[in-house]
């Protein structure tokens, strides 16, 4: 992978859009001091991520923007983009071009983009660091970087190295996994003192939650208790209310019945009274007419004896035979009748009247009969007789014959009148017998009333008081009754009290318990087992990056040993070639960097488990035909050589896909310049170099050579492809 293309617009003096392309191989960039060749270093730092103002040798963001000039207005957006050939793959990036481009604007907003998506300062990052071209790597140097080398610590010479051998990434994640170490052991310790504060207090709050817990499960058992008994109870309360009610309901309306029947019974009775009374005057009537034909019985029997006498005057007179026995027994007979009819007409009771009456009206009719017969015809026989008395005869006969007839009417009349009559007061007399059974039921069925009342208002006292107990237990009377439940074979209602009165009594030694009590408890036991889950995966954590850490260094160790053993016998190699002899080497030394010297239960006693074993480089070298090692003592040619030795030495073993390099070559004399440019073509075959130099041997190897130049204050770029 190497660089195809550098774009530049209104970064620092390069107020235009500015394009340098790279081939691979050598390519030299030249000009004057103050021109802005430098500023082409420090654009491909910016764009591959530095965020070092001081780096790219800027106070602000805004310095690295075009300020303008006498000519130009100053703009406010600076870009710069770097195109790379990916056809190795070694981008992870499925393109066979990578563009990376960086934008600041004068509010100092930046933003990055790869292959014109836009992306973050970290995405960037990666795919250079895989690729083996970090900002951070050995990838850019400079005069003052070559000559640092040697006055570095053993440690920033080893971070050097480690960066050369493709290590570095591994020894950041090492040192970023300590950190984390330590950053989660700090917070280790405190979650353990935040556990250890909480603890007692959770204790307290655990004790009163059990509490509460079984004051709960007492009052679920007394609610269940409850709920069947209250169940039970105040179902058979209403299912007795109900047939009370029934019974009630049935006894009004029987009282009512029977009050419609009292009443229809009074009306018929009055009707009853009436015709009784209507009776009575019809008997009245008869008697009246009895009254009648007792006068005009008074009158025949006036008639009948002046015939009577006559008849005996004239049987006496002229018929001396005729014997006084037989007149006299007429007489006697009609005598008889008159009484029986005067008898029966004084008589008071019905039925002695009737037969009296009878026996008069039968008699009277034996009478008549013997007459118109001739048991006493023959006494009237005789032609002395007078006609006119005959006749006289006759007429009594006949008046006889009709009161007779209207003596039976009244006869018939009476009996009839009488049935009626005794008709009429046997049901007058069932009436009232009916009226007082009735008066009598109603009055038991208002007595049997009275009780169901009685009883109706005891089974409602009794349903108000479990009412109040359902109510006073925070319970809901028609959830209960609406509520399926079945009575137990084996439930006592006595049982049951018992154990009510039980529970109500334990909750009553339990108390009561402040719910926002249970609330903290809660709330304190779930932040306690946060904690303890955090403080549980904090140590999984510690162990984790243990493992990181020591899979990262067996991975640290086994490359850059190789490495080391490669570029150490190529550092020696190299300073042979530009010293012409002595001898350099490349020491390692180990550096002890404490990161947390605290002891606790995740890290035991060992020390190597707090600390971070730095591995450092020393430098020795011994120039031909001295002895002196001390770098110190070199003139500051043999250091500039020596750094150059070194230089090339890493560049041999790591083989960067490209290296800028700045002004290294500055104070080297002809000689060694030649030197230089002869290694430097070497090495570009695996490495791609662009060069800012003034060096006439270095421009000689340039494959491509750029000139910058200045004017008023906006750089240009002039190319030279020299093969």
């Amino acid at each position: 992978m190497h660089l195809k293309r550098l774009e530049i617009s209104g970064f620092k003096s390069f107020a235009q859009k500015t394009i340098l392309d790279f081939a691979g191989g050598i390519t030299a960039i030249v000009g004057p001091n103050g021109c802005g060749k430098s500023n082409i270093v420090d654009a491909i730092k910016w764009v591959m991520g530095e965020q070092s103002m001081k780096s790219v040798r800027g106070k602000k963001g805004e310095d690295l923007i075009f300020s303008g000039s006498k000519k130009r207005v100053r703009l406010g957006k600076a870009r710069v983009a770097l195109f790379m050939d990916n056809s190795s793959g070694a981008a992870p990036i499925d393109f066979p071009e990578v563009v990376i481009s960086r934008n600041i604007f004068r509010a100092g907003e930046n933003e990055y983009h790869i292959n014109n998506s836009k992306v973050r300062l970290k995405d960037v990052a990666d795919i250079l660091t895989k690729a083996r071209m970090a900002q951070k790597s050995f990838s850019i140097i400079n005069q003052g970087m070559a000559d640092a080398i040697l006055n570095y610590s053993p440690t920033e010479r080893q971070l050097i190295l480690e960066e050369a051998a493709g290590v570095r990434g591994y020894q950041v994640k090492k040192e970023e996994a300590a950190r984390k170490i330590k950053n989660t052991k700090d917070n280790l310790e405190k979650t353990a003192s935040l556990m250890a504060e909480i603890e007692p207090h959770l204790n307290y709050l655990r004790k009163q939650a059990s509490k509460a817990e079984k004051r709960e499960e007492i009052v679920k058992k007394l609610g269940d208790i409850q709920k069947s008994y209250f169940g039970v109870i105040s179902k058979n309360l209403y299912k007795e209310k109900n047939q009370i009610n029934r019974r009630n309901k049935s006894a009004r309306d029987e009282i009512f019945r029977k009050s419609q029947e009292l009443i229809e019974l009074k009306k018929n009775l009055s009707k009853e009274e009436k015709n009784m009374f209507s009776g009575d005057n019809g008997i009245f009537g008869l008697q009246q007419k009895w009254n009648d034909l007792r006068m005009k019985i008074g009158e025949m029997e006036k008639e009948t004896a002046k015939i009577e006498a006559k008849i005996e005057l004239i049987l006496i007179a002229r018929e001396p035979q005729v014997s006084p026995v037989d007149i006299d027994y007429i007489k006697t007979r009609i005598s008889q009748s008159l009484e029986l009819l005067k008898k029966a007409l004084n008589s008071q009771n019905a039925g002695e009247k009737n037969k009296i009456l009878n026996e008069g009206l039968e008699m009277l009719d034996c009478l008549h009969n013997e007459i118109k017969n001739g048991k006493i015809k023959k006494y009237l026989k005789k032609p002395e007789v007078n006609p006119g008395l005959l006749e006289e005869k006759k007429e009594l006969e006949d008046k006889i014959a009709k009161l007779s007839s209207e003596s039976r009417e009244i006869q018939a009349n009476i009996a009839n009148r009488q049935g009626q009559e005794l008709k009429e007061k046997a049901k007058f007399f069932e009436m009232e017998r009916r009226i007082k059974a009735i008066e009598d039921e109603i009055g038991g069925d208002k007595d049997v009333l009275r009780d169901l009342d009685i009883e109706e208002a005891k089974v409602s006292m009794k349903l108000g008081d479990i009412e109040k107990e359902i109510a006073d237990s925070g319970m809901n009377i028609q959830e209960i009754i609406a509520a399926d439940i079945k009575i137990p074979e084996l439930f006592n209602q006595d049982d049951s009290e018992r154990e009510i009165r039980r529970l109500k009594v334990r909750l009553d030694e339990i108390g009561s318990i402040d719910q926002a009590t249970i609330q903290e408890f809660h709330e304190t036991d779930q932040r306690y087992q946060f904690l303890e889950k955090e403080s549980g995966d904090l140590k999984k954590t510690i162990s984790s990056l243990k493992n990181v850490i020591d899979e990262l260094e067996r991975k640290i160790r086994e490359n850059f040993n190789d490495y080391f053993s490669v570029i150490n016998n190529e550092f020696n190699n190299y300073f042979r070639l530009i010293f012409g002899g002595g001898r350099a080497s490349l020491l390692r030394k180990t550096a002890v960097n404490q990161v947390d010297g605290d002891n606790d239960e995740t890290g035991g006693n060992d020390k190597e488990n707090d600390n971070i074993n730095r591995e450092g480089v020393d430098i020795s070298a011994i120039l031909p035909g001295k002895k002196i090692k001390d770098l110190s003592l070199f003139s500051g040619g043999e250091r500039s050589l020596t750094s150059i030795a070194l230089l090339f030495a890493i560049i041999a073993s790591a083989s960067p896909p490209f290296l800028v390099l700045d002004e290294i070559d500055a104070a080297l004399d002809e000689d060694n310049s030649q030197k230089f440019g002869k290694i430097l073509r070497e090495l570009s075959r695996k490495t791609q170099f662009i060069l800012i130099t003034h060096n006439r041997e270095t421009m000689k190897l340039a494959d491509i050579l750029y000139g910058v130049t200045m004017d008023e204050g906006v750089s240009r770029v002039l190319s030279l492809r020299l093969v």
